[in-house]
């Protein structure tokens, strides 16, 4: 059963630190760039995706408790010992922690999220099958088809209106959700119902036909 608790981090302008500098870190760093936090990466080497990046680069070698002061630490190593030493630092600092493919090297794992406007989805399979995770964020995706993000704008500006007007917290909820029953056909996309096929005659006949 998964146990993790979801929750949506407030990272803009936070110190986090990636540890290595290869494809893999520089997916994290993408990640952690949509946040807006800061971030530092070091390692001895670093790709050129990484350096064209808004990041705080350090080419040296990772040092015990060189994560002090930050607010998130990523490990994206191919040296186990590094990886291992940055968890446990981390654990030491209580700062939460993610090393890569290492499940049981984490206090918390990046999912995979689904955007879209001010709707942002993030999808668990508790560190078992990243790529499942991939799948069911793309079946969100075509669920959206571009409508929600857009729909929550209309439904928020409703919504100030509501919370001026009414002042019972349960009349509040009541008339959100009567109100977002009332509109969900106009952002729920309609799904296309499959048809039949029906194959006529016997035989080898015509292929052309078919």
């Amino acid at each position: 059963m998964n146990r993790l608790l979801p929750i949506f981090m407030k990272l803009e302008n936070q110190p986090c630190i990636v540890v290595g500098g290869g494809k893999i870190a520089y997916q994290k760093i993408k990640q952690l760039l949509e946040g807006e936090a800061d971030i530092t990466v070091k390692s001895p080497a670093i790709s050129e995706e990484i350096r064209s990046l808004p990041v705080t680069i350090q080419k040296t070698a990772y040092q015990k408790n060189d994560v002090d002061g930050y607010k998130l630490v990523i490990a994206a190593t191919d040296d186990v010992n590094v990886n291992r030493q940055v968890y446990e630092d981390a654990q030491q600092y209580g700062i939460p922690v993610n090393v890569v493919d290492q499940p049981e090297l984490c206090s918390f794992y990046m999912g995979s999220v689904f955007q879209d406007g001010d709707v942002k989805v993030a999808v668990s399979t508790n560190g078992k099958c990243p790529s499942f995770g991939k799948f069911i964020r793309d079946h969100i995706k075509n669920m959206s088809k571009g409508v929600w993000g857009k729909a929550l704008e209309k439904l928020a500006l409703q919504r100030v209106k509501i919370i001026n007007s009414i002042l019972s917290y349960s009349q509040k909820k009541q008339v959100m959700e009567k109100l977002i029953n009332s509109t969900k056909n106009k952002f729920i996309p309609k799904q296309v119902k499959g048809g039949k096929v029906f194959i006529v005659g016997a035989g080898p006949g015509d292929p052309e036909l078919i």
